[in-house]
């Protein structure tokens, strides 16, 4: 009789494996959304893992990539089009996994947008992990950059973007903070414009081929409500200015017959009102590799102090002409802020850094 129970019990939690392992197949695990709004209507576009090869009669209509399967569909609401995604997909979607949204140029208007916070608001696994950027260009061809399965287009970019060229402008807020900020007005939130390049080659098997990968040049700034978008070029001092990290990003200095290049370690911010004037003090920490330049330490020192000085002064100037405060200086006193009242104080400590030594 006991044997018998027992062959019961193990018949039954095998169905009951059978069972989960059923559900499992009928799961969509998105990595990463478009959002887009065009005739009152929003468009979502996922891009899915496509665990069971996604062979379905149903999604001839996809654009069936193997591993990746990337689908549309359109609703009066962000809710309605991710529900036409999963008639459409006969499997449910579970958002946990996400971790990059994009947003179209015409998402950051005040309607969809407000609807798109509502939208996270509602959906905490959202709000917690994903980063945010917006689309510049098409945004087929951000899905068109070949990349793991596992990874996002965020996690690409930094995974695949070389040391010297990541920067902190070039990481994204997420979507939490850009919540907090949008109605508290709290501080100013620096989303990427992630594009791709045309232009790119891979090197493989002795070849060289063409292939796209992923490009930010834009940044736009969102104060007050209110978006902004500039070339990267024009705010680069907000590197030493904003809260991110560093991904190793190396600054350039060009001399004459030669460039001095080096990498952030550490900013200490500082601002305070004294004698009529607005302070920023920038208490940096940078380092330098092994270098053939004819100066010594000072020199370099004075060259670095300098160039960011000049970075950020310039940057600040063109935030204060679209009436951007990125430091909120103008709660430090009711005397106007102007680009001439603000002092910027740049401290620069320099270390030697090796392989071995720092």
């Amino acid at each position: 009789m006991k044997k018998i129970l027992c062959c019961c019990l193990l018949i039954f939690s095998l169905c009951g494996c059978a069972a989960d392992m059923k559900d499992m197949y009928n799961l969509a695990f998105p990595t990463s959304m478009a959002l887009d709004f065009k005739e009152d209507q929003f468009e979502v576009t996922l891009q899915i893992i496509n665990a069971n090869s996604l062979s379905k009669p149903e999604l001839e209509s996809s654009i069936n990539k193997g591993e990746i399967l990337i689908t549309s569909a359109q609703g009066g609401s962000i809710s309605d089009a991710i529900q036409k995604l999963e008639n459409k997909l006969r499997m449910e979607i579970v958002l946990t996994n996400i971790n990059t949204v994009f947003l179209t140029e015409k998402m950051t208007a005040k309607e969809p947008f407000d609807a798109f916070l509502n939208y996270l608001l509602i959906n905490p696994e959202l709000r917690l992990t994903t980063s945010m950027f917006i689309n510049d260009g098409d945004m087929k061809d951000i899905f068109e950059v070949k990349h793991n399965i596992t990874s996002s287009p965020y996690f690409s970019l930094v995974a695949y973007t070389s040391q010297d060229r990541m920067s902190s402008l070039e990481l994204p807020d997420k979507a939490l903070s850009i919540l907090k900020n949008y109605y508290n007005n709290t501080e100013v939130s620096i989303i990427p414009n992630m594009d791709t390049d045309k232009d790119s080659t891979l090197f493989s098997d002795g070849e060289s081929n063409e292939q796209l990968r992923y490009d930010i040049n834009r940044l736009t700034l969102l104060d007050c409500q209110t978006f902004t978008t500039f070339d990267i070029e024009e705010v680069q001092g907000l590197e030493y200015l904003t809260n991110k990290e560093s991904k190793n990003a190396v600054e350039m200095i060009k001399q004459e017959n030669s460039t001095i290049n080096f990498l952030i370690e550490g900013i200490k911010k500082s601002t305070f009102y004294k004698e009529g004037m607005f302070h920023v003090r920038l208490d940096t920490i940078i380092s330098i590799g092994a270098s053939e330049l004819d100066m010594d330490e000072q020199e370099i020192v004075n060259l670095i102090t300098d160039h960011i000085k000049t970075s950020v002064t310039e940057t600040y100037a063109t935030l204060l002409d679209h009436q951007i405060d990125y430091l909120r200086l103008q709660n430090l006193n009711e005397d106007p802020l102007t680009i001439d009242k603000i002092a910027f104080d740049v401290n620069v400590s320099l270390q030697t850094k090796t392989n071995y030594l720092k």
